[in-house]
């Protein structure tokens, strides 16, 4: 078998071929991968027979359908998919074939309802319902976190700890993980019940980026976008707040710390050097308020005002946010950028109020 990345960058594109047949698949294809992956199945003496979206894409535009066209195969998708220039729908226990080579499908929804995973010889081919340290969001059009939950506790709760499996997206550099390694370590899977989980991911919905619903629509009716009109380049709108992305030395989530024991070191005069709030500024100034003295830069700000946070390289941080998800997040972002005590405040604003603590407004 032949089995390949076609793309470095975040996104990801797989191709999959078979050495008896000569035929391949495409998984994924961005449209900018188009000659990357032409060169390759010349090299390799492929002929693509299909080409499949995983799901619906947010991000990106798809470049199902003109690898369709060039290529002269099939464009293939969940029967739940709405794409207008789809030739094939598939659904949950269809196979699709590669030569003699069989690629089972099991349908995966929760970051979408057309979501699908591809069994190619043992690996998972999973779309955006699960990454590595975190998974793609569940509150974006055609999410749903009850599904999500299902997804990933009872759907892929059949298969070994020692499965791979390989996103569609990843933006710490790395291409494949374990399920085992996600089961210790992505905060998916922490929430064993269903009503837990919801509530979780409830807890986290953000605002959709302007450009998601243009992507979508251009997904749908199968035709390019300018430019201005899509995400920036390595934008992760995909990736669900309060994923904690595993750090890159260590593989292990940012240390906690309870809000008891926060508010006693504050009573003790022994604040830490900095608390950073990464909320919604709607969030920072609302009911549950923030502590005092904390400094504010939402989450997705925090890469353009990095520069603000260097002299802090040394001292230790507290991340603060609603509920102890995106505080996580903020503070493997910080751990990744070498900043060396960083904690994450456990429960957030929710858990510090619940204590009838002092809050600012």
């Amino acid at each position: 078998m032949f089995f390949e990345q076609l793309n470095t960058g975040h996104h990801k594109t797989y191709l999959v071929g078979d050495e008896e047949s000569r035929e391949a698949m495409i998984i994924d294809p961005l449209v900018e991968s188009y000659e990357i992956a032409r060169n390759r199945l010349h090299a390799l003496g492929l002929r693509v027979t299909m080409t499949v979206d995983t799901h619906t894409h947010a991000d990106h535009i798809s470049g199902g359908p003109a690898f369709a066209a060039s290529f002269r195969c099939e464009f293939i998708m969940h029967e739940l998919a709405r794409a207008k220039c789809v030739d094939r729908h598939i659904t949950n226990g269809d196979i699709l074939t590669l030569g003699e080579m069989p690629i089972d499908v099991i349908h995966t929804p929760g970051h979408a309802a057309d979501g699908i995973t591809l069994i190619v010889e043992s690996r998972l081919m999973c779309g955006d319902v699960l990454f590595i340290g975190g998974a793609g969001r569940s509150d974006l059009p055609g999410g749903d976190p009850d599904e999500h939950w299902h997804t990933l506790h009872r759907t892929f709760q059949s298969f070994p700890d020692s499965t791979l499996f390989f996103p569609s997206h990843d933006y710490n550099g790395r291409d494949f993980s374990s399920l085992g390694h996600e089961r210790r370590n992505n905060p998916h899977f922490e929430h064993k019940d269903r009503y837990s989980y919801v509530r979780w991911q409830q807890d986290r919905q953000a605002s959709t980026p302007s450009w998601v619903n243009k992507v979508i629509d251009a997904n749908f009716l199968c035709q390019p976008l300018p430019v201005e009109d899509r995400a920036e380049d390595g934008k992760d709108a995909c990736h669900a707040w309060g994923c904690a992305p595993l750090l890159i030395e260590g593989d292990k989530l940012p240390k906690e710390v309870g809000v008891i024991n926060l508010h006693e070191r504050i009573d003790r005069g022994k604040n830490p050097i900095l608390m950073l709030d990464v909320r919604e500024e709607d969030e920072f100034r609302g009911h549950l308020g923030h502590i005092e003295g904390a400094y504010h830069i939402p989450l997705d700000e925090m890469e353009e005002r990095m520069d603000e946070l260097t002299s802090f390289k040394h001292s230790e941080i507290i991340t603060i946010c609603r509920s102890g998800g995106r505080s996580l997040t903020a503070a493997a972002k910080l751990i990744n950028e070498a900043f060396e005590d960083v904690k994450s405040l456990r429960g957030g604003m929710i858990a510090w109020n619940s204590r009838g603590y002092r809050i600012d407004k």
